[in-house]
């Protein structure tokens, strides 16, 4: 995703920065004291700008967030395959799991290739900046999928009965040609600099490619996280509500509730709870970084602030941990999620245990002990161990 930032007077600069800001701002604010010797005179060159700040975080904070999200995300897409009943539902939310990877993975490779100022040419940089740039947006509008998805089952279930797989993928199909088209300029606006030996998207006021860049990028942002947020939020109160008027409703009816009745209300109460969640945490958390940019470009004077890149490089981190903290939000926020993936851990630690028995001692798979032969063997999925006489 793009984003506006003018570091000189002549030059215009589209931080695209998949990985977090690269083009360090002018600051000499100190955001520590300084360290005095024992005569009292102040150390040199021991004091922290804020510009040092933001780079040591960018240095460090996308390799905190690949080493949670990649593992968490393949947790969730296990877990979630092996859930019954099978929705559409689960269907969504494994197929964010897999976005999700996909997109850190991008980034992984385009962070390293940048670092190491590998030469990939204009095509590689054009490439991998579509191919990211994709992936997460893709990633967020799957979450508005998945909330529009509940939406109609709570509040127009015969509509929803009508509603087959083929009408769903029709609509996600909408919606990547959509954004395959907003992300196709990737491959006119970027190319590789030979000076700095980057990916880079910086024209000059005077080229015929910055206004076309500028229009690009607020409709990047719109798409990425604002548009989104909106959609979610209506639908996130859309939700709640009808949910709670349904189960009143039903309630009323009944004066004793009815096996049935609870296991509904439990379950929509379960999947509501984590939906909600889920939209409330990737509002939080890409919601700053536009503002924050949309500020920027209304007033000037907010880029001189000498805090301004530590800011920005904050609100990097804060949207790029989106595509890490679903599996972390299932597991908080709902029990069945919860006792699922607790159930799968505990049976991988039985395989685990008995391999390593048979790996440690010297057993095989089938052995004679006296008139008692132990054989493990895989019923159902799961590992046991079974004694049968010889």
């Amino acid at each position: 995703m793009r984003y506006l930032s003018y570091p000189a007077p002549q030059r215009y600069t589209v931080m695209i920065y998949l990985i977090g800001s690269q083009a360090p701002l002018p600051s000499t604010t100190s955001v520590g004291s300084e360290v005095h010797d024992a005569t009292g005179s102040p150390s040199p060159n021991v004091s922290m700008t804020y510009s040092d700040v933001a780079d040591a975080l960018n240095d460090v904070y996308f390799w905190v967030i690949l080493a949670f999200g990649f593992p968490g995300n393949l947790l969730a897409f296990g877990t979630i395959l092996t859930m019954k009943p099978r929705l559409r539902f689960t269907v969504y939310v494994a197929t964010l799991a897999l976005v999700d990877n996909v997109c850190l993975a991008i980034k992984v490779v385009y962070f390293n290739l940048n670092s190491y100022q590998v030469d990939i040419g204009d095509v590689g940089c054009q490439l991998m900046q579509f191919l990211g740039t994709f992936t997460g947006q893709w990633a967020n509008w799957l979450l508005v999928m998945m909330t529009t998805e509940r939406l109609v089952d709570f509040t127009m279930p015969l509509l929803s009965r009508q509603i087959n797989k083929r009408h769903y993928l029709i609509l996600n199909a909408i919606i990547i040609a959509l954004l395959l088209g907003v992300n196709g300029t990737s491959f006119k606006i970027y190319y590789f600099d030979r000076e700095t030996r980057t990916c880079s998207d910086s024209y000059t006021r005077e080229s015929t490619m910055y206004d076309f860049v500028y229009i690009n990028a607020i409709v990047e942002m719109v798409v990425y996280s604002l548009l989104p947020v909106l959609c979610l939020s209506i639908m996130s109160c859309l939700i709640i509500r009808r949910l709670y008027t349904s189960v009143n409703n039903i309630e009323r009816r009944f004066s004793i509730q009815m096996p049935a009745l609870i296991k509904r209300k439990r379950f929509n109460q379960n999947i509501t709870v984590t939906t909600i969640v889920a939209c409330v945490i990737f509002s939080l958390l890409v919601t700053p970084r536009p503002l924050y940019y949309f500020v920027e470009m209304k007033w000037d004077e907010v880029k001189q602030k000498s805090y301004s890149r530590l800011l920005e490089q904050i609100f990097f981190a804060m949207s790029d941990s989106c595509h890490a903290v679903n599996f972390y939000i299932y597991f908080l926020s709902n029990r069945l999620f919860r006792r699922r993936l607790l159930e799968l851990a505990k049976k991988a630690f039985m395989y685990i245990s008995d391999f390593l028995q048979v790996k440690c001692y010297g057993l095989t798979r089938q052995k004679t002990l006296g008139s008692v032969m132990e054989v493990w063997t895989i019923q159902q999925g799961t590992y046991t161990r079974r004694n049968s006489q010889l």
